[in-house]
């Protein structure tokens, strides 16, 4: 079994255990062909919470800075994550994510930038947008209830808290519209999600 698979099923039972931990709209994860998981942010939680569902391994996004840490960079690493750098490095990080779309991997990615300090959705930055117009690929709409709850930005540890994950279809947009613009329109999906699901 590899590192990927194990701590698939690690955090299965944990979120099950822990969270109380319900996914809906699964029938709408592929298992063939990339695209882009974009979801609301607003706790460490949400990457594996969004990625352990899909029936396939997906690509995950960490600063490049956590790769400096031996032990956590392994375990990244063999859970198919890419290094993101700001500032003249970040068009390296965006043409590796580019890379792995067009050769059919699902990577996930956060259209806020960062975890909201409120649980609130916050405004876009243009970097999913970036991708999207690159790429031309669909866009997976994934909006994550509870996490906030469980574990906020300030908290130093999880508390128990249901977590409930729902996945929308995936929507192709219009690749004619500018990176900020299509961003939002990510965004606005996930909102959709959000708010169609009490």
């Amino acid at each position: 079994m590899t590192v990927y698979r194990l701590s698939q099923r690690m955090f299965r039972l944990l979120f099950r255990l822990y969270f109380r931990w319900e996914v809906l709209g699964t029938e709408h994860l592929t298992r063939i062909g990339g695209g882009l998981l974009v979801c609301n942010h607003t706790s460490f939680l949400d990457p594996p919470l969004a990625g352990t569902p899909w029936p396939r391994p997906i690509h995950y996004l960490a600063r490049e800075d956590l790769f400096d840490i031996p032990l956590l960079a392994w375990w990244m690493r063999a859970c198919q994550t890419i290094p993101t750098r700001r500032g003249p490095g970040s068009l390296y990080s965006l043409r590796q994510v580019v890379h792995t779309i067009k050769a059919g991997g699902i990577v996930l990615a956060f259209p806020e930038g960062t975890r909201s300090p409120t649980g609130a959705l916050q405004d876009p930055r243009g970097g999913v947008g970036w991708i999207i117009k690159m790429t031309g690929a669909p866009v997976y709409p994934c909006y994550i209830r509870g996490a906030f709850e469980a574990w906020p930005r300030r908290a130093w540890f999880p508390r128990p808290r249901k977590i409930r994950v729902i996945y929308g279809p995936p929507v192709r947009l219009p690749g004619d519209l500018e990176p900020q613009a299509l961003s939002r329109r990510a965004l606005a999906l996930v909102d959709g999600l959000g708010r169609s699901v009490a």
